[in-house]
């Protein structure tokens, strides 16, 4: 049995870890349809997306941070990822975990504690979930090929169609 005499900080997981806790497995095939069913799998994917790429760039923003600026900078992430957590987009634990990680990378926790990092973390989530970031206009965006190239001539009725959608 392990004893601490106080906050014990967590390593970093892996990569891949984080990868399988993170991302979802591709879901069974299904027909393509326009359904509304399938619009908001569509929607959903794309907030999916979009959350973990916010995740990912705040973590690194955190990682990189100097000495001076590792506070204001998680800080910060913590009130971006906060706006993504109470829309849904994001889990709190899954945030507070990346967080405390990334600060643990730069020296922050090392310098700091971790009591000092999870106080700031929690400051910006909490003002961050005050304010739910708007995700309605998140969706899948048209691939190149189904835009007309209208230098070339060519254009057809489906891709009208998707660039009318994509630009309503």
């Amino acid at each position: 049995m392990v004893t601490a005499a106080g906050p014990v900080a967590l390593a970093a997981a892996p990569a891949a870890l984080l990868d399988l806790i993170l991302k979802r497995t591709e879901p069974p095939s299904a027909p393509v349809t326009n359904s509304p069913s399938r619009r908001q799998n569509n929607h959903s994917e794309a907030v999916l997306r979009y959350a973990l790429a916010a995740l990912d760039k705040q973590v690194k923003s955190v990682e990189a941070a100097g000495k001076g600026m590792r506070n204001e900078t998680l800080n910060n992430a913590a009130l971006s990822l906060g706006h993504l957590v109470a829309a849904g987009a994001l889990s709190e634990s899954t945030v507070r975990g990346a967080l405390e990680a990334a600060a643990g990378a730069n020296g922050l926790v090392k310098d700091d504690g971790i009591v000092s990092v999870r106080a700031t973390v929690s400051s910006g989530l909490r003002a961050g979930i005050a304010q739910p970031a708007d995700l309605s206009k998140i969706g899948p965006r048209l691939r190149p090929d189904r835009v007309s190239d209208r230098r070339s001539g060519h254009e057809d009725a489906h891709s009208r169609r998707g660039a009318r959608a994509f630009l309503d």
